[in-house]
């Protein structure tokens, strides 16, 4: 299935779909994470099971397995994904010290490389695929730069 959908992906009629594109996109985004979280849903209801088994041996209480389902810190968005990064940055500033720049870049939906790979009559609300292709590409620029210039101080950022 997946290779399916990269195939229709390069095709390029599928491109001049417009918003429908940006619809479809975002279909098959919530199919992939609903699927991915249903297999961590399953996974935790089996280790609850198997938990309250041996909580029921011990106790003689009766508990319905599987009523609630806690993501990991690996889950992207998750509470304690957050919480991971909110303690790597507090320890990335107790360790270099305070942050003396904070540089954010935003993505410009007019910018060369963007519509000159637009068809015509097509927007960069169109397609998503170049916006975020170009706004990387910018950013690994950017970043580069920054090190270039900058040798002798360390940039470092949550992420690395």
């Amino acid at each position: 299935m997946w290779r399916y959908r990269q195939h229709l992906l390069r095709i390029t009629h599928m491109h001049l779909c417009g918003r429908l594109l940006n619809e479809w996109l975002v279909n098959m985004y919530c199919r992939m994470e609903d699927e991915r979280l249903g297999l961590l849903r399953r996974a935790q209801a089996q280790r609850i099971s198997k938990r309250a088994d041996l909580c029921e041996a011990l106790a003689n209480e009766t508990s319905v397995p599987g009523t609630s389902a806690s993501l990991p810190s690996s889950g992207a968005g998750s509470p304690r994904h957050l919480r991971r990064l909110r303690m790597d940055s507090l320890e990335l500033a107790r360790r270099k010290g305070p942050p003396t720049f904070f540089i954010t870049l935003a993505c410009n939906p007019y910018w060369p490389e963007i519509t000159a790979t637009l068809h015509p009559g097509q927007t960069a609300a169109d397609r998503p695929d170049i916006v975020a292709r170009v706004f990387h590409a910018r950013l690994e620029k950017m970043m580069a730069h920054l090190k270039r210039e900058l040798w002798r101080t360390q940039i470092c950022h949550p992420g690395d």
